[in-house]
């Protein structure tokens, strides 16, 4: 598994370790020195998946603030030793960990859920070794923690779905619960903008630009909409605000 997964990072990014392609360009030393801590915030939305959202800055993350960075370092390293005391126990409950701890491991510069997929097929071997370890010890007493799982995880899911019904609706969500993430201002400016809602589009763009004043690709994303709405002032302000952030740039002037 492990090799198959770093040669398709070799045919993706061009080596083994090479995220920043994709997600910035932070030097090594400090994605090692982030990796326990986006580790704990992946392993937080796995055991306790509240507060779901396509959005997860990093700049927000909780186990990036002082001093819980090494917190988020010892608990990895307790993860890895309570993996390594099992090795010779239950082989249901070591193939669990094993599965989590390594579909956890390849954590990327965001935080991003759907990365959980991979992992939460161990994890659920995990707790299902776990009831039946329970069960075993007291043959009664796994049932309603099972039961109360199964309904509160089904009921979360159910309250989660609406927002999945359109993009407006996602991302809506995403700058609900991370309000200073510009990426998600951003998506939900281009769901407004295939849905049609000129008005949802400008309001998110605004925003954007609100939060990262000398990114153009705000401006320019923003002067498109106004130029289909018919806009022509407001489009001819963002062309001489893009010329100022960039006068260096000879389509600026175009």
């Amino acid at each position: 598994f492990l090799v198959i997964y770093l040669l398709i990072r070799i045919r993706v990014f061009g080596t083994m370790i090479g995220a920043e392609a994709l997600y910035g360009h932070l030097p090594f030393p400090e994605r090692i020195y982030r990796a326990p801590a986006l580790l704990a915030e992946h392993l937080q939305l796995l055991l306790v998946p509240v507060h779901l959202s396509v959005a997860h800055p990093v700049h927000e993350a909780f186990w990036l603030r002082p001093p819980w960075p090494l917190a988020a370092a010892v608990m990895v390293t307790l993860l890895i030793a309570a993996v390594w005391l099992i090795r010779r126990g239950d082989r249901a409950l070591l193939f669990g960990c094993l599965w989590t701890v390594l579909g956890l491991f390849p954590v990327p510069l965001p935080i991003l859920e759907h990365r959980l997929y991979l992992p939460l097929g161990g994890f659920s071997i995990v707790v299902a070794a776990a009831l039946g370890r329970l069960q075993m010890i007291r043959p009664t007493s796994a049932v309603v923690p099972a039961a109360l799982v199964v309904f509160a995880l089904g009921l979360s899911s159910f309250l989660r779905l609406p927002v999945w019904k359109s993009g407006i609706d996602l991302f809506t969500d995403a700058v609900e619960k991370s309000p200073t993430d510009i990426s998600a201002y951003y998506s939900l400016a281009a769901a407004c903008e295939e849905a049609g809602d000129t008005r949802g589009a400008i309001g998110a763009l605004t925003e954007y630009n609100r939060l990262a004043p000398d990114d153009p690709r705000g401006y320019v994303f923003l002067r498109k909409i106004r130029y289909l709405a018919g806009q022509p002032q407001e489009v001819l302000a963002l062309c001489r605000r893009l010329v100022d952030i960039e006068p260096d740039n000879a389509m600026r002037y175009l």
